[in-house]
């Protein structure tokens, strides 16, 4: 009988309780913040006027500002349009929120993949996660 190697397994979706509540608290203190300043730059503007006039319009394939085709792919305008339409929020909070919550998924992906880089190294993860969010 012939004994088989284990390969160790790999998921990028194994998350650790601490990664996870840093995470949701970096999440927490954005959303804290998300609607105090008014919108500084007229990028964050522009992409707060398209999810206004997806809403408006119904336009959700092919949005425009001012007749011209938006000029950056439409996921981020989906999901602020979606946002802002379950929750009641204004365009300007979901375009910050949808951000919001890429930062977090994004923080918590850097934590595992510096785990796994590096399994025997445990504070690595938040030493990356905290150079992310500075």
């Amino acid at each position: 009988m012939e004994l088989q190697e284990k390969s160790p397994s790999f998921s990028l979706v194994q998350f650790t309780a601490p990664e996870i509540a840093l995470a949701v608290l970096y999440f927490l203190l954005l959303c804290v913040f998300v609607a105090i300043p008014p919108i500084g730059s007229s990028s964050e503007a522009r992409e707060a006027h398209i999810i206004q006039v997806i809403l408006r319009t119904g336009e959700w394939l092919l949005p425009d500002r001012n007749g011209i085709v938006a000029s950056k792919p439409p996921f981020f305008h989906w999901c602020g349009a979606m946002l802002s339409s379950l929750l009641g929020i204004t365009p300007m909070v979901a375009a910050r929120l949808v951000s919001g919550i890429c930062a977090s998924l994004l923080l918590l992906l850097a934590m595992r993949l510096a785990r796994v880089m590096y399994p025997e190294d445990h504070l690595l993860p938040f030493f990356a996660g905290a150079a992310l969010i500075t």
